[in-house]
């Protein structure tokens, strides 16, 4: 799906107050997924390689790719610590009610074969996982796990944050508002706020301190606030929260780290933003 069919997506949506869902699968949600599903968890993460190379009919998956030997730190940058099933019983929540899924591509500029090669393992292991889990490909709506750089980058991010900036686009879609209600989810949240605030647009609230260990609680405090529109960093936690809240009537995207690149660069213009295909799978 290209960034064009998203837009009419997100602004028919938010124009009818339907919910819509947009989470991504990056390595810590793949390896979350397939524990004891595709892979066991009685053997050492980094052992998976192997298996993902078998899976893959790949006896060079991993090769020259140091990777496998992190996903023990990834997960954790992600707040969870293997094994963990109860966060992969919320990837299954979410993945069974998620509007759209990104998942890694092989458009990757600038990275190496080997990585290539990683990310072929982690879509095979994805269609595993799937697969076992009964959910047909043809009940899935995928797209680029780089949906959130993409959004930022074509300037549908701004489009959707300031829609009366660009004329005839809430006429178009039937917004009922000038711009829409922002809540903001993750542990940068009210830093994030504050950007946002400077540059226009109608933040009504941000929650922090977000994890694995606390998503119920995030859900419950989203309630206390009145929003069109959730913008969710917050690791793998974002995608059962995008998918509660999506099934609510409001559109939730998982943005990773967009937060972080964002502030990082203080920028909120969208021209010559460069996405930063270093930072994922």
């Amino acid at each position: 799906m290209d960034m064009a069919e998203l837009g009419e997506h997100i602004f028919y949506a938010l124009g009818q107050q339907q919910g819509f869902s947009l989470i991504r699968l990056g390595d810590s949600e793949l390896i979350i997924l397939a524990q004891d599903i595709v892979f066991p968890t009685n053997l050492e993460l980094k052992k998976w390689a192997g298996l993902m190379a078998a899976l893959s009919h790949d006896p060079e998956l991993g090769d020259g790719d140091n990777e496998a030997s992190r996903w023990e730190d990834f997960l954790s940058l992600s707040g969870v610590q293997f094994p963990d099933k109860g966060a992969q019983d919320y990837l299954i929540k979410a993945l069974h009610s998620a509007t759209l899924v990104g998942i890694p591509t092989t458009n990757r500029p600038g990275r190496s074969a080997a990585h290539i090669r990683l990310i072929q393992g982690f879509q095979t292991t994805l269609f595993k996982v799937l697969e076992k889990l009964q959910i047909p490909l043809n009940a899935m709506r995928f797209c680029d796990s780089a949906a959130h750089y993409m959004i930022h980058a074509s300037g549908l991010l701004r489009q959707i944050l300031l829609p009366d900036q660009y004329p005839g686009l809430r006429e178009r879609y039937s917004l009922p508002y000038s711009k829409p209600r922002v809540l903001l989810i993750g542990n940068r949240a009210a830093e994030f706020a504050e950007f946002l605030t400077a540059n226009n647009c109608d933040i009504v609230g941000a929650i922090s301190r977000v994890g694995m260990n606390n998503i119920e609680e995030v859900i419950q405090e989203s309630y206390y606030y009145s929003f069109e529109l959730a913008l969710v960093s917050a690791g793998s936690a974002a995608k059962y929260i995008c998918s509660s809240i999506s099934a609510r009537g409001k559109v939730a995207l998982d943005t990773g780290q967009l937060f972080d690149v964002l502030l990082a660069s203080g920028q909120f213009d969208h021209q010559g933003f460069k996405i930063p295909y270093y930072l994922m799978l």
